[in-house]
């Protein structure tokens, strides 16, 4: 998440400036101060927008994502209107139905904008599966003698560290960790679930972001340093 302020030197108002992610398809409207606040990833694209302003395209670096904190510049905009040619035809007089043939854009909304209020968060097919065995009267029993029961929480298992992973790959892409963290690329995966081996992997990856990174660049020199000695 970036706290974020856009502004205009001309000192015009920027309340209601639209703030796009295009890497996530999410957006947010700058409050009266310029304000705002979105969800980010390392190396994602912003799209700042608005009629009197001229379109800004901000990647999100380094600096962005550790401090959550930028700033945008906005510049005013002269916008040319294309000319309108009204023919003699193309009003009826009637009010009513000249409105209904007017071709308009789509209101905003929060669904133009993609903005969600509430994210819901549905069960696995592991988690369905375990609820469905564990649930009832002689399937909890059945179930539990048979050694399913214990095979798909071991699947959920799998499925929370695949999720623990992704998380860390939904901050810091794969380029940041084979560029920053200099992890050879085919060895980016085998490197993750080093780190989620650890003991305190589990509780950092909910962590700031700052905290994580320094997690990452600990585990990267002792991986490294574990695979020279393999060799």
């Amino acid at each position: 998440m970036v706290e974020g302020e856009v502004f205009a030197d001309s000192g015009e108002d920027v309340e209601s400036v639209q703030i796009f992610n295009l890497s996530t398809s999410k957006g947010t409207l700058a409050n009266k101060e310029g304000k705002f606040t979105l969800a980010v990833s390392l190396s994602d694209t912003l799209f700042v927008s608005a009629l009197q302003f001229e379109k800004v395209t901000i990647v999100i670096t380094l600096e962005h994502y550790v401090s959550k904190k930028m700033k945008v510049a906005l510049k005013n905009t002269t916008n040319e209107l294309d000319a309108i040619v009204l023919k003699r035809h193309s009003l009826s007089g009637n009010i009513a139905q000249d409105a209904k043939n007017i071709k308009t854009e789509a209101p905003i909304s929060a669904v133009t904008l993609g903005i969600m209020n509430v994210e819901i968060i549905p069960l696995t097919q592991s988690e369905r599966k375990l609820y469905t065995a564990t649930t009832g009267i002689l399937d909890p029993i059945i179930n539990g003698l048979s050694g399913k029961t214990k095979m798909l929480k071991a699947h959920i298992e799998l499925d929370k560290e695949k999720r623990r992973i992704e998380r860390i790959l939904e901050s810091f892409p794969e380029s940041y960790i084979t560029q920053e963290l200099k992890i050879d690329a085919d060895a980016v995966y085998d490197f993750l679930y080093f780190c989620e081996a650890q003991p305190s992997f589990s509780s950092i990856i909910n962590k700031e972001n700052l905290q994580i990174l320094q997690f990452l660049k600990s585990r990267a020199e002792e991986y490294k340093k574990v695979k020279t000695e393999e060799k």
